[in-house]
């Protein structure tokens, strides 16, 4: 597990990248497709490194508009609302369990 600027954290075996997770915590809706473009810059190099990489986004606001361009070009295999995952315990389950069981197979 790494963290750094850009990804915000990237997860590496044997110098293959297995996950990213960029964390996006702006909350005005004007400036989310600004921000996510920012992230998948970072998704884009990763999968580059390693095709097999999974993409997380957090975001602190995710409008329809930005929910629809990351379905279509899908990068990212799930997005989380920042505000979700702090106020809701069964949200972090969620995105802890699809991240360490599912992505990464540690647990």
């Amino acid at each position: 597990m790494q963290f750094s600027s850009e990804p915000d954290i990237a997860f590496d075996q044997r110098s293959i990248v297995k996950a990213t997770v960029e964390i996006k915590d702006g909350v005005d809706p004007a400036g989310a497709l600004e921000r996510y473009g920012a992230a998948k810059k970072s998704f884009e190099h990763a999968v580059a490194r390693s095709p097999q990489c999974r993409n997380f986004y957090i975001g602190g606001v995710l409008t329809k508009e930005l929910q629809r361009r990351i379905a279509a070009d899908r990068l990212v295999e799930k997005t989380y609302s920042l505000i979700d995952l702090l106020k809701d315990e069964n949200v972090r389950s969620n995105f802890f369990r699809e991240l360490f069981h599912h992505t990464l197979r540690v647990t």
